[in-house]
């Protein structure tokens, strides 16, 4: 609301004379209405207390304490405030001390658990002095260390070869010993025999009882010699262990009294005093937001309840305690005018011009606008001009490349599992791998550290900066020259490639985050403004001036650059996925057509997911602006 103190009552002139209003509108404003009134000023300010309060038996030494704390009940109206404030006050009854029923004035109670014994049943054995033995857990005995629980062992033992009776070779069978010109035997008519090798013998799997259970499958349990049970060591076989809640005294301090051996009954409370205000405007036609409280002449206060008590001792609600009346005139008048097709009010209030909307002057918003785009009012902040920004940049590659060293090793691992432990072949275990980084990537996507916040003022920059990218284009030179030159295996070069797609898709997803949070701050600064200048785009339109500011809806706005982030991370860290995937199979041993297969189907599958993900992102997300 726009002031100005004067005593002329020609509301138009004064208008014309303000920057922001139209110069012309005194001349071209059209009076629709203009009225001339006395307002009266009503100002209320009140005082309300609420009282309650409850019956409590408390130990003697905690009633002392709240004794010391707060007031006498009789005396807690000496206490209120002598002015329009909010204040607590609390109370207590002064009472004596009584014997405490609990513990008969001794302090001290037979303990709960052990009735006063000093002793507790033991929670290991129960009382019985006996616990199942541990190292049998109870049965008495153990499988067999050397055959398992079986009863026999296996053992192998050589026999004569049953194909050459251990002559260890056999008649030739091209030539059956009768040609010397045979190539198989060389003449010689035998040949070493295919099911010995030679050796004459064979070795033979034989099954015998174990000798040292006898054939049982189990031994005596050496620690209980059988018996199944042990000597409780919590209570060393006594079956009972000292009170754990009173420490062996067999009695503990009284709840009722802490331990004081009195209590006093007593009664407690709280009165509040809130103060309150409130503005009351009796004005036939000027809107009550033009008045202030100070306005208005010839002022009357009255004080039509000032400290008034409750007529009865105990009694409940809300009280009015204090009320203060303060009345006054203000002479107003109010006009309504017409202005290019529109209408506008403004007030003169005691002399005072007051409005809240008017005609806007075109030179006055040329100026404020020339202003806010001289002052970079409506530049986020470059992360180009931190001196420090070399070094950040440096920063958040290490931390991209921890980031990737950390994932690397996660697949490393789960490929490790899925073949050498689950015994799968390579193919379909680097498909199961790389699956699985598809869920990590989706993962990283929905709670990544992204620095875009939507719509605000906030000028702060995002942690974004051009220098990010050099990281990424050494890894992409250095991925191209390991290729060139024929630089370390197969698998090192994909690795490379892989490194350096990851962090193009960081680094590219960061720039886009940045277009979008600057767009969006552009945006909120144009609203912000115009909200300033009182005025609206039409008014902007029709000034010519609209041009000059940022577009209020950028085409493509900040929620395309927003999810184009998101699909660029999307589809860079699925590549990055494959490259990587690449390398484990470049550094494999092969494996089975199915393997195979199901290796390509999977590659496949993680390709269809990041061309989804990204074109539902882009093309099916709704625009935030």
């Amino acid at each position: 609301m726009k002031t100005e103190s004067t005593g002329n009552d020609d509301i138009l002139e004064l208008l014309s004379r303000r920057d922001e209003v139209a110069d012309d509108v005194e001349r071209r404003g059209e009076v629709v209405v203009d009225r001339t009134e006395t307002a009266e000023l009503t100002r209320h300010r009140r005082v309300h207390v609420v009282e309650s309060e409850s019956s409590e038996t408390l130990p003697r030494s905690t009633y002392e304490s709240e004794r010391r704390r707060r007031t006498l009940r009789p005396n807690r109206w000496e206490h209120a405030p002598s002015k329009f404030r909010s204040k607590d006050i609390d109370y207590v009854t002064d009472e004596s001390p009584d014997e405490c029923s609990g513990c008969g004035g001794a302090g001290r109670t037979p303990c709960p658990t052990c009735d006063g014994s000093a002793e507790e049943t033991c929670p290991d054995c129960d009382a019985t002095g006996v616990v199942d033995c541990e190292g049998c857990g109870g049965a008495g005995r153990n499988d067999c260390s050397t055959c398992h629980g079986s009863g026999t062992v296996t053992e192998r033992v050589d026999r004569p070869c049953g194909q050459c009776d251990g002559n260890t070779s056999i008649r030739c069978p091209s030539c059956l010993g009768d040609d010397d010109d045979c190539l198989k035997c060389t003449g010689d008519g035998v040949v070493s025999c295919p099911r010995c090798r030679g050796r004459g013998t064979e070795t033979e799997a034989r099954d015998r009882r174990c000798g040292n259970c006898e054939g049982t499958g189990w031994r005596t349990c050496g620690d209980c010699g059988g018996e199944k049970t042990q000597r409780c060591g919590r209570c060393e076989g006594g079956g009972h262990i000292t009170c754990r809640e009173c420490s062996g005294a067999g009695d503990v301090e009284c709840e009722r009294c802490e331990g004081d051996g009195e209590t006093v009954t007593a009664t407690l409370g709280t009165m509040a005093f809130s103060s309150s205000k409130e503005f009351e405007v009796d004005a036939a036609h000027v809107p009550e937001s033009r008045f202030k409280k100070t306005d208005g002449d010839g002022v009357s206060t009255t004080c039509p309840v000032d400290g008034d008590r409750p007529p009865a001792e105990n009694w409940s609600g809300t009280h009015l305690y204090r009320h203060e009346t303060s009345r006054s005139n203000a002479d107003c008048q109010h006009l309504v005018y017409a202005y290019d097709d529109d209408r506008y009010t403004a007030s003169l209030v005691d002399g005072e011009l007051r409005y809240d909307d008017f005609p806007n002057d075109p030179d006055h918003l040329d100026e404020m606008i020339s202003s806010a785009l001289n002052r970079g009012y409506f530049d986020l902040l470059s992360p180009t001009d931190d001196p420090d920004g070399v070094a950040a940049a440096f920063r958040r590659a290490v931390g991209d490349a921890v980031k990737f060293l950390l994932v690397s090793a996660l697949a490393f691992g789960a490929l490790f599992a899925a073949t050498t432990l689950a015994g799968a072949d390579l193919f379909t275990a680097v498909g199961v791998v790389v699956l699985a980084l598809v869920a990590v990537a989706v993962a990283a996507i929905l709670v990544g550290d992204r620095d875009y916040s939507g719509h605000g003022t906030d000028r702060s920059s995002p942690v974004c900066s051009p220098l990010d990218f050099a990281p990424s284009a050494l890894a992409g030179l250095g991925a191209a020259l390991t290729f060139v030159l024929d630089v370390g295996s197969v698998q090192d070069r994909w690795l490379v490639v892989a490194f350096a797609v990851g962090l193009w898709a960081a680094h590219g997803r960061r720039w886009l985050d940045f277009e979008a949070r600057r767009l969006a701050f552009r945006s909120a600064r144009r609203a912000a403004l115009l909200d300033r200048l009182t005025t609206d785009e039409e008014t902007l339109s029709k000034f010519a001036l609209g041009d000059r500011l940022p577009p209020a809806n950028p085409t493509p706005g900040a929620w395309f650059y927003d999810r184009s982030s998101t699909a660029v991370f999307t589809v860079g860290w699925m590549g990055s996925a494959v490259c990587f995937a690449a390398a484990l199979v470049a550094g494999g041993d092969g494996g089975t057509a199915t393997g195979a297969a199901n290796g390509v189907l999977s590659l496949l599958a993680v390709l269809a997911v990041a061309v989804a993900v990204a074109l539902s992102t882009v093309l099916l997300g709704e625009s935030d602006d």
